[in-house]
């Protein structure tokens, strides 16, 4: 183990030590977690009496088996905290075993730790929601700590979420999340760890997941529960009748809505429900549109929808984190030459819902003679919480059988196991050849499971030429490739111009007022994934957060000085449309690269940091 002291920013002796190098192992197990770098500090801030001790988890028929677990009352009373371990060791909580809660009583967990308790153990009036504390209620174990030579053991709480901002309204929480979008703390090659939800719903979809006799992916629904019986009906009918009422009041609304119903009932995605059943939930639905594309609705199912105090989501896993990273995806894609963009044309509602599970989203609308009857979704809905992780799972299902027969020599498993969010796809590659193979077989991949990847759009007019005009991107297929120029696509939150290549900018911002709330508002709005924006953003970080420091309220007009500067800020937001940043910075035809250099520079004031990369490109020509 490794001692070293620390000191302040001023150079003084801050009294604290860091200690590196120590194992954490359960004191009645035999598998040891190294700790990364451990900081002292004079005292660790908890309350003794929401510490699960022998005598408190007898007091729960469920748990009376495992008093001999924890440690005596006695000794909890006389506790002190020795350690805590943070978020940063989080393969140490990954549940081994669970004796299920019953109602909202505390379960308990088998850990590389040992068993912890998840709750208020107290079983008191008491809830420990009420505590204002950033350490999580209830959760201690016995652990030993071992250095190379001896062996101690302690008692100590683990923290095992991290700190909310209980002081601070929602619109403090967005202003420490817009200062903190600079900090990306994930990686791509990090392991993300999985909750009992997300191995339950991985066996649910491995079990049953399957193709149908027409070759749509089929999957079910992932309850975890299964739903209440309750009377959702007369919910989701009022809502209906709220959505009449609209109709009444905007013709075009109405028109669009009745458009898409009426699309997805001949495409079978909805269905007339015939026969009652109380194993049902009916869903209320609404329209909305996308501001780029004003003429088109979609109608999106209201999971959320509480009746009696719960929703269909309550009821549904949301499934593992298995999207692939933003970041990552738009890197990957600057890497080579020819670039390609595409996407899965209604993603969702491609993917089948087995039978048995369709009765819960049952959903009232029109039938053929215009009178109110109940249907039923035949697919997976916008709206519902599991549905993205389902639509992630049942692409790569797909891509994993066609990659198997091909021997697992398929290109396109990885284009879509690596480079796909949800329905987009963005990857390069090194030529044209390669980029027509890579399309050809990417849309093979696809039929096979009865989705259709259209949508593509590359920097090569080769690849393109070679594609049915159906299946190119709209903008691109009414041109003559020979000699028009092509057009910019937007994916992901970027917008390409595929005839120069580039990267550019256009932000419409919405008129918002001249308050705090407003500034936050318009600085939050603009997405800029891959951080190109940041120099001018910062100045909009730091009007904001000289408006933090100052006395005023979320919705006072803003003083001069303030109002000065942010409108100055504001109407510099069209001149973003004058920035180009090239994609690719390999050189035409520089051949294989032998060798990648990155050399970074940086600086810091107390308004922000900067920093500038140059990349050094290699070939083989003279090595």
């Amino acid at each position: 183990m490794k001692i070293s002291k620390l000191t302040d920013t001023e150079g003084t002796d801050s009294m604290r030590q860091a200690a590196s190098g120590l194992l954490v192992r359960g004191y009645h197990q035999s598998r040891a977690s190294r700790l990364p770098p451990c900081i002292s500090t004079s005292k660790i801030p908890f309350n003794l009496e929401e510490i699960p001790n022998a005598t408190s988890v007898q007091n729960w028929p469920h748990l009376q088996h495992l008093a001999s677990q924890f440690i005596s009352a006695q000794k909890a009373a006389s506790l002190e905290l020795g350690l805590l371990i943070g978020n940063n060791l989080p393969h140490v909580f990954i549940s081994r075993q669970e004796i299920s809660r019953k109602d909202h009583e505390p379960f308990a967990r088998l850990t590389d730790l040992g068993w912890i308790l998840m709750g208020d153990a107290t079983n008191s009036a008491h809830s420990y929601n009420s505590c204002a504390h950033t350490i999580q209620s209830g959760t201690i174990v016995n652990l030993a700590v071992q250095q190379p030579t001896t062996r101690k053991c302690i008692s100590f709480k683990i923290k095992t979420e991290t700190p909310d901002f209980p002081n601070t309204d929602k619109f403090e929480q967005q202003i420490l999340k817009v200062h903190s979008s600079d900090f990306q703390t994930n990686h791509a090659d990090e392991i993300k760890t999985m909750s009992i939800d997300d191995l339950k719903f991985l066996n649910i979809m491995k079990e049953q997941i399957h193709k149908d006799k027409q070759g749509y992916i089929t999957m079910p629904l992932p309850f975890k529960a299964k739903p209440l019986s309750i009377d959702t009906k007369t919910t989701a009918m009022h809502r209906f009748h709220l959505l009449e009422k609209k109709f009444k009041k905007d013709a075009i609304y109405k028109l669009q809505y009745h458009e898409f119903m009426s699309d997805i009932i001949t495409k079978g995605e909805a269905v007339l429900a015939t026969d009652d059943t109380t194993n049902s939930w009916y869903i209320p639905h609404f329209g909305v549109f996308y501001p780029r594309k004003p003429d088109r609705i979609r109608v999106v199912f209201d999971c959320a929808a509480k009746v009696g105090g719960v929703s269909l989501n309550d009821f549904l896993l949301q499934g593992p984190d298995h999207m692939n990273d933003l970041q990552g995806i738009l890197l990957r894609f600057r890497l080579n030459p020819v670039a390609i963009m595409g996407d899965i044309e209604r993603m969702f509602h491609q993917l089948k819902v087995k039978p048995e599970h369709q009765d819960y989203l049952r959903f009232i609308w029109y039938d053929c003679d215009g009178n109110l009857a109940t249907f039923k979704m035949t697919v997976h809905l916008f709206g519902a919480r599991s549905s993205p992780a389902c639509a992630t799972y049942g692409l790569r299902f797909l891509a994993d059988q066609y990659n198997s027969l091909l021997s697992g020599h398929s290109a396109s498993h990885q284009f879509v196991h690596h480079n796909f969010y949800v329905d987009d796809g963005l990857t390069s590659v090194f030529n044209e050849a390669e980029a027509v193979s890579l399309i050809h077989d990417t849309r093979e991949l696809c039929a096979a499971g009865q989705l259709r990847l259209h949508k593509i759009a590359s920097n090569s007019r080769e690849m393109m030429s070679q594609l049915p005009r159906s299946e190119c991107a709209r903008a691109i297929a009414s041109l003559d490739l020979s000699c028009d120029p092509l057009p910019q696509e937007r994916s992901l939150g970027i917008l390409w111009d595929t005839e120069k290549d580039n990267f550019t900018f256009h932000h419409d911002t919405a008129t918002k007022p001249d308050t705090r709330r407003g500034v936050l508002s318009t600085v939050a709005s603009i997405f800029d994934p891959l951080g190109f924006l940041s120099p001018y953003i910062l100045i909009g970080k730091n009007i904001l957060q000289d408006m933090c420091r100052s006395s005023a309220s979320w919705d006072d007009p803003l003083t001069r000085d303030f109002l000065s500067l942010w409108k100055e800020w504001k109407a510099s937001i069209p001149d973003l449309t004058n920035i180009s940043i090239q994609r690719c910075y390999q050189p035409t035809d520089f051949g294989a690269i032998f060798k990648a250099e990155l050399h970074h520079f940086c600086d810091a004031s107390t308004r922000g940091y900067g920093e500038v990369s140059y990349l050094r490109l290699v070939n083989n020509c003279n090595i």
